[in-house]
């Protein structure tokens, strides 16, 4: 029985790490397969696709107290996103456009319109709920192009933002985070993106893998020992 065990939990072993390490597999095709749709696809306009966090471009508050975190995702696409939440963290929905795997600015006016430039290719866009409502593209040697930017420049160097019901917002650079006081200056409470940064790649796919392979290894380890010790059992026994 002793003999038995010896055999068959290697084999399990072994099989159990064969299927991890199909499912891990799965995960990272997966991925892959959301990263090249992603590049051959570019989305305009409003949309409910959360992304995750690559590179963060800045931060502002409109008069609604509703937070916009401008996106890049020029490490898997030609797009870039800027994504709303409300005051208490929670996401509402994307603004996304064409970036042409280059940076952009923006900022959002007293009307709630999200004005957006894209450093290649010089558009200039404006959206209203997410709706794209002014286009235009401005050539790199004119020079309305810099203009555009300093104006817009400017606009993000502000980090202080006022709601209409009083409410007073201060964004933090170090962490993106915003600190939301009454219309007494009491501090009421930090906001928070609710969307967790991680990389091109996904890491728990990748580590589900190397789990496999590592319990797949082991199994085979032991189970070529156990077929050994059994052959020079049975030459002594003989």
């Amino acid at each position: 029985m002793n003999k038995i065990k010896k055999v068959i939990l290697p084999i399990i072993g072994t099989t159990l790490g064969v299927a991890i390490t199909i499912i891990g597999a799965w995960g990272i095709l997966s991925s892959l397969q959301d990263i090249f749709q992603r590049m051959s696809s570019i989305e305009i306009g409003r949309n409910y696709n959360h992304r995750p966090i690559y590179s963060l471009e800045d931060a502002v508050v409109d008069s609604r107290g509703n937070i916009y975190y401008g996106l890049n995702l020029t490490l898997t696409s030609r797009a870039g996103s800027v994504q709303v939440y409300d005051n208490m963290g929670r996401f509402l929905y994307s603004v996304s456009f064409p970036t042409s795997t280059g940076m952009f600015f923006f900022y959002v006016d007293k009307d709630g319109i999200v004005n957006v430039f894209t450093a290649r290719g010089g558009r200039k866009m404006s959206f209203y709920e997410g709706h794209l409502v002014y286009y235009r593209r401005i050539e790199s040697s004119s020079q309305e192009r810099q203009a555009v930017i300093d104006h817009i420049r400017a606009q993000q160097a502000r980090r202080g933002f006022t709601d209409i019901y009083g409410n007073g917002y201060v964004l933090e650079p170090s962490n993106w985070a915003v600190r939301m006081y009454d219309l007494c200056g009491n501090f009421m409470r930090i906001v928070r993106q609710h969307i967790s940064a991680s990389p091109p790649f996904h890491l728990i796919p990748i580590l589900v893998s190397v789990l496999g392979l590592t319990i797949f290894a082991t199994a085979i380890k032991y189970l070529f020992v156990a077929i050994l010790r059994h052959k020079r059992q049975s030459k002594h026994t003989d």
